[in-house]
């Protein structure tokens, strides 16, 4: 009643969540959608219709929680992976975390709010395995390859250093794409 459109993304080959970020990230960012595979005729004939300008989207936010079944908790993290939609920082906010995707390279985990901000921290080279550097932690990695079945990082926590401008941080340098998380208050 409020003019709401409703796009059905039928492939079932990529879950809810990953097509809807791709929708997000494709099509409301630059006014067109290149996994057309994903609608269908109809549909396609449907968005043409509205009058849709197109909008920057940089950041964001999945309001989630991930208790529940673990094969879709596993799902969610896995659209973190997804090629199409990670050029866009994307966060899975849940009751008690915060979860996202550092990229490969050096990565600076900005604290400016610890009201906000629990001390545990973790982060899980899935996928594939990663060899990573940290600092701004209580248990630093030094060159450390990380992969599951050996050596990740759960249960860390925030070891707070000051810059100038006494932004807290933490720094992970990661040859791979590792998943960050951390506890909320």
């Amino acid at each position: 009643s409020k003019g709401t459109k409703c796009v059905r993304l039928n492939n079932q080959d990529f879950t809810d969540f990953t097509k809807t970020l791709r929708f997000i990230v494709e099509y409301i960012s630059t006014g067109s959608f290149k996994s057309v595979y994903l609608l269908k005729e109809n549909d396609l004939n449907e968005l043409k219709k509205i009058n849709f300008q197109p909008v920057k989207i940089e950041k964001i936010y999945c309001f989630c929680d991930f208790g529940g079944r673990l094969d879709h908790a596993i799902s969610n993290l896995n659209s973190l992976y997804d090629e199409s939609v990670n050029d866009v920082r994307t966060y899975i906010v849940s009751s008690e975390s915060i979860t996202f995707l550092l990229k490969q390279g050096k990565n600076k985990i900005l604290i400016s709010n610890e009201d906000f901000c629990g001390k545990y921290c973790g982060f899980f080279p899935i996928g594939s395995e990663s060899r990573v550097t940290t600092s701004g932690f209580k248990w630093n990695l030094n060159d450390k390859l990380m992969s599951f079945g050996s050596i990740i990082s759960s249960s860390n926590e925030f070891k707070f250093e000051c810059e100038n401008n006494n932004e807290n941080f933490g720094l992970i340098n990661t040859e791979n794409p590792v998943l960050f998380t951390m506890s909320i208050v």
